[in-house]
């Protein structure tokens, strides 16, 4: 059985900042084979590596409480969040999500 190459899939794995063991698993395909083994083991089994990203999301890069107001957010939270790419790195540049 041949891997599928279309469509080409992303994978966001979000509230990275708040994930399990994300110091020992840092790149988001490490952690996501630490958390989840059977659906990990599913898409590397079923689509060919140029056709699957798997990506870290932090869009808010901490945990909001819904009754003390965040005075970080009080001009927007347009400048928040990041992307972690493949290896690790992060990224402020939340449409890398939806990039070919």
């Amino acid at each position: 059985m041949s891997r599928a190459q279309a469509p080409r899939l992303t994978v966001a794995l979000t509230c990275w900042d708040i994930l399990p063991n994300v110091a020992e698993a840092p790149r988001p395909a490490d952690q996501l084979r630490s958390c989840l083994p059977f659906l990990d083991e599913f898409l590397t089994a079923t689509w060919e590596p140029a056709a699957l990203r798997i990506l870290g999301l932090s869009s808010t890069e901490t945990t909001l409480d819904p009754d003390i107001p965040n005075e970080d957010f009080v001009d927007g939270p347009e400048m928040k969040g990041y992307v972690v790419l493949a290896d690790g790195t992060h990224s402020s540049d939340l449409t890398l999500l939806v990039a070919p």
